[in-house]
C-alpha cells in the first residue's frame, strides 16, 4: 500500500514539474499584453473556423482588473464570438472558453500537461461542437 502511494505521489510530482516546466515560456506577457499562449490559442481556433467557413469576430482586449505590470503574466483577456454559433470566446492567461446558451468548452490550464495538449484538445471540442448538430 504504502510503495503505490509514493509512487502515485511521485508520479504526480513528476508530471507537475513537466507541467510548470512545458508551461513557463508560454505564460510570460508580450509587450502588447497577451502571452504565447493566448495567441496561438487564438490562431489556431481561427483555423479550426475558417477550416468550416465560419469566423471569429468582433475580437476586443480586456485588461484584467487585478493587473500588476511588474508581476508579471498576460495583461489582457480575447474576448470574440462566433456568430454562427451563438457563442462567446475568451481566452485567458492560461484557460480557454467558448461558452454559448446551449453549450460550453471550458479548459483551465491544469486540464493539460502542456499549452499544446490543451490548444489541441480546444480544436479537437470546438471542432465536435461545429461538426454536431447542435451547430445547425
Amino acid at each position: 500500500m504504502f510503495v503505490r502511494l509514493r509512487n502515485a505521489v511521485r508520479s504526480w510530482r513528476n508530471w507537475r514539474k513537466d507541467h510548470d516546466e512545458a508551461w513557463a515560456p508560454y505564460l510570460k506577457a508580450d509587450p502588447d499584453g497577451l502571452n504565447r499562449f493566448q495567441k496561438e490559442t487564438e490562431r489556431r481556433l481561427v483555423q479550426v473556423l475558417m477550416l468550416r467557413g465560419l469566423s471569429l469576430r468582433g475580437r476586443r482586449l480586456e485588461a484584467r482588473p487585478d493587473y500588476e505590470p511588474d508581476v508579471g503574466g498576460a495583461s489582457f483577456w480575447i474576448l470574440a464570438e462566433i456568430p454562427e454559433l451563438g457563442a462567446d470566446v475568451l481566452i485567458y492567461e492560461d484557460q480557454t472558453e467558448v461558452a454559448s446558451d446551449r453549450k460550453e468548452i471550458r479548459l483551465e490550464q491544469w486540464d493539460a500537461k502542456t499549452p499544446e495538449e490543451h490548444i489541441q484538445f480546444a480544436e479537437e471540442l470546438l471542432s465536435e461542437w461545429i461538426d454536431s448538430s447542435d451547430a445547425a
